[in-house]
């Protein structure tokens, strides 16, 4: 996978290349606000990764119960996230697309806390009910 995006220090093109391989559908990819690392979102294996441009080194930094499909950090450092579905990594594609075929309520937007630069605790769902809405057509 390559992902690019425009370098916030020099202004120009940064690449960056995952070499190992990650099980799963990478749906979401944003540039941190320092610029040296992105985040990408995983569709099918539910979590969120972490790389660094100059090293390419790639961490996992959160696992999710359900597939993501983008992920950015604010600029206090807190992670936000959305969800279309509730597809598990077990479950797959199959489940992704069924949410697609079938109108399901199952979006979310999710708060991930970060403190010392790694994720705090279990994401939060910053509406009350956890939902964002859409309109269901009739």
């Amino acid at each position: 996978m390559a992902a690019a995006g425009p370098s916030a220090a020099s202004g120009t093109l940064a690449t960056c290349i995952v070499r190992r391989p990650i099980r799963a559908g990478r749906t979401g990819v944003s540039l941190e606000p320092g610029g040296t690392h992105v985040l990408v979102a995983d569709v099918f294996g539910a979590a969120i990764y972490r790389v660094d441009l100059a090293s390419e080194a790639t961490e996992k930094l959160y696992q999710h119960r359900y597939g993501i499909n983008s992920a950015a950090r604010d600029s206090r450092g807190a992670i936000w996230f959305s969800q279309s579905a509730h597809n598990t990594p077990e479950e797959g594609e199959p489940r992704l697309w069924a949410a697609v075929d079938v109108l399901r309520p199952e979006g979310a937007l999710y708060r991930l806390t970060v403190r010392e630069g790694q994720p705090a605790g279990e994401a939060t769902l910053p509406s009350p009910d956890g939902a964002f809405r859409f309109p269901v057509p009739r």
